[in-house]
């Protein structure tokens, strides 16, 4: 049984370990085992700004991560070292649900090819396929770059991460097995009409001949 008089020391212990284990000093420890290459790596990932990413980054507990090369803690870390303060990012508010008809009409991507998406992502982040797959694995608020929105990066994100439809691809072998089709009845009339020319014009020598 402890002693009562002991029970405020253990507490104020207790609120040091807490205290200690948060301050700049560990962070800055911590910090300081980070890779340079693997710091360089982030930032040539993330080329835009790695800060406001890694700010971003530190908003939330993570747990997939974007990188192929990093597991989320080791990207924990490093962010850490490329911005040891995590500051709040802006607040969201709350808006109703849009119908599924407004989405479409506000959609800025509608129309555009997955290639063109993914081409405007790296532009962000290196690794677009990767990104965009961690990203719109969850309803997104807030976005880990300056240029887009949420709403706006995750409509970019699911046009880089579409596959063309099915129905597309089979409309167009159906297209083309039909001018294939249509070649080969082509080539075949024309042989039949060359092969009956032929035939008439040699009638004409023969009866031109006889009447000789």
């Amino acid at each position: 049984m402890l002693v009562p008089s002991l029970v405020p020391l253990l507490l104020c212990f207790s609120a040091q370990l807490v205290s200690v284990s948060s301050s700049p000093v560990v962070v800055e420890r911590a910090a300081s085992t980070c890779s340079a290459n693997d710091i360089a790596i982030v930032k040539r990932t993330a080329p835009a700004d790695p800060v406001y990413f890694c700010q971003w980054w530190q908003q939330d507990v993570r747990t997939r991560s974007p990188f192929m090369e990093f597991t989320p803690t080791q990207v924990d870390t490093l962010c850490k070292c490329i911005s040891p303060i995590a500051t709040t990012g802006p607040k969201c508010k709350r808006k109703r649900r849009r119908s599924e008809i407004e989405e479409r009409a506000a959609d800025p991507n509608a129309g555009r090819s997955a290639s063109s998406c993914s081409a405007e992502v790296s532009v962000q982040f290196t690794e677009p396929w990767r990104f965009c797959t961690f990203y719109t694995a969850y309803p997104r608020t807030t976005s880990p770059f300056k240029k887009y929105t949420a709403s706006a990066l995750t409509s970019l994100c699911k046009c880089a991460i579409t596959k063309p439809s099915t129905t597309t691809s089979k409309k167009r072998k159906a297209d083309y097995h039909v001018q294939e089709d249509f070649n080969d009845k082509y080539q075949e009339d024309k042989y039949f009409d060359q092969a009956s020319n032929s035939a008439e014009a040699g009638n004409n020598q023969q009866q031109k001949a006889d009447n000789d």
